[in-house]
């Protein structure tokens, strides 16, 4: 998922600026930028991307120490003991993360008066302009990061339920899948729309493949969706929609998927805009989820803590001369090119193979488990929302969930793991 994500983001979109000329769109301020930029400026930076990759993948094989063959057979089966005190855990995991996530969406609507207000908020506080404390007091602006946990639910009940039928848990599953709905339509994202339910598809019915076949279908249909999505998120905000047809599917992949690399084909020029950031953006993003009342007693005002998604943005409007209406994030390359120039990209992408290694390691260990199968393919397809918006600060407040779900895999696979090794000392 990572290569194929990255290959969409640096190869297919440069592939497609240069030999697609007539398609590109012109629509977005760094389809503009990009527009600009030569053939053989946009043939160098893919060049680049691929030596970052080539990095990636260099790191991810390399190999210090034998890992050993890890062989896990149907464990999601164990009736022992064992394996209910592990159920009884996650149960308990899940049904906290619930109640926290339907209290403070619940909370969130009695707050702004009304289900139809808070669906519409999402629309409604896009843009540099706005802020959700025009809707939202500030005390409840915690919620609005909390509750994007709702999504955790479905996934960890439908594995619950694997491992035990419970027609409790499957009530609770359809509950939260019921109030995850309504955060996706909240949250006004299109591609976390389809995404979350992506892994349904894969993990529902017989234990086969989808394959790349699947992927590929589904970001068909995805693609097609993505002007009836806007124009329900429309309606939802203003009371009125309109279905924009670009009339190819080239100009909607280029307006919806181009600015990572736009973002790193213009990577010098937004350092001449803000500087480098010295690592900075590793360092705050905890800062970012404390509220300001509790920064102020030591000394620290939350208007001083400026992520690199905001400078990324007003660079683009300065560029142009218009003032943004919307956030450009920052992408996986350009985010550690930001910190200090190639001294960091490069090392970083070495680092970036090995974490990949780790996390395919702990995957395979998973391997026959098919009850859990649904929680990787959950994090799995997460890859498309962390490589375009690789900000620390906008992944912990944004992308929660997944780093909560990816704490429980690995919280899971250290009790197994340990388990098995029990066992086999005693033999």
């Amino acid at each position: 998922m990572f290569i194929l994500t990255f290959s969409m983001f640096y190869f297919v979109v440069p592939f497609i600026q240069m030999f697609f000329k007539t398609y590109r769109d012109n629509t977005s301020l760094f389809t503009i930028l990009l527009n600009q930029m030569s053939n053989g400026e946009v043939f160098f930076n893919l060049l680049m991307s691929a030596i970052c990759l080539l990095l990636i993948i260099v790191s991810y094989h390399l190999r210090f120490k034998s890992m050993g063959n890890i062989k896990f057979k149907e464990t999601w089966k164990q009736k022992g003991l064992e394996g209910k005190v592990l159920y009884k855990k996650i149960k308990l995991i899940t049904d906290i993360i619930f109640l926290v996530g339907v209290a403070s969406i619940v909370l969130l609507i009695f707050e702004v008066g009304s289900l139809k207000t808070y669906l519409a908020l999402g629309s409604l506080t896009r843009g540099l302009d706005k802020s959700p404390t025009d809707y939202i007091g500030s005390s409840y602006l915690q919620l609005v990061t909390l509750s994007v946990i709702i999504l955790i639910p479905p996934y960890l009940y439908l594995y619950l339920y694997r491992l035990k039928n419970s027609k409790i848990i499957l009530l609770k599953f359809f509950i939260s899948l019921i109030f995850a709905v309504l955060f996706l339509l909240y949250n006004q994202g299109r591609a976390p729309l389809v995404i979350f339910f992506l892994p349904f598809f894969f993990a529902i019915g017989k234990r086969r493949k989808k394959g790349v076949l699947g992927l590929a279908i589904l970001f068909g249909v995805g693609l097609f969706l993505l002007a009836y999505l806007d124009a329900i998120f429309q309606y939802l905000a203003y009371g009125y929609y309109a279905v924009e047809q670009s009339g190819n599917y080239i100009t909607e992949f280029l307006s919806q998927f181009s600015y990572p690399f736009a973002n790193f084909s213009l990577r010098n020029e937004l350092i001449q805009y803000s500087g480098y950031r010295y690592m900075y953006d590793y360092v705050i993003w905890p800062f970012t989820m404390i509220p300001s009342s509790i920064l102020e007693l030591i000394g620290i005002s939350k208007e001083s803590i400026i992520s690199v998604s905001t400078f990324n943005t007003k660079a683009y409007g300065a560029f142009l001369g218009v003032d943004p209406t919307g956030g450009i994030p920052v992408d996986l390359l350009t985010f550690n090119y930001y910190q200090f120039g190639y001294f960091t990209l490069l090392p970083m992408c070495l680092v970036i193979g090995r974490i990949l290694r780790r996390l395919d390691l702990i995957f395979y260990f998973f391997k026959n488990n098919f009850a859990i199968r649904i929680v990787l393919y959950r994090i799995s397809f997460s890859m498309i929302g962390i490589l375009n918006n690789a900000d620390l600060s906008a992944i912990v407040r944004n992308r929660l969930d997944i780093v909560l779900l990816l704490l429980i895999i690995i919280y899971i696979y250290i009790y197994e793991k340990r388990l098995i090794e029990t066992k086999r000392s005693e033999q």
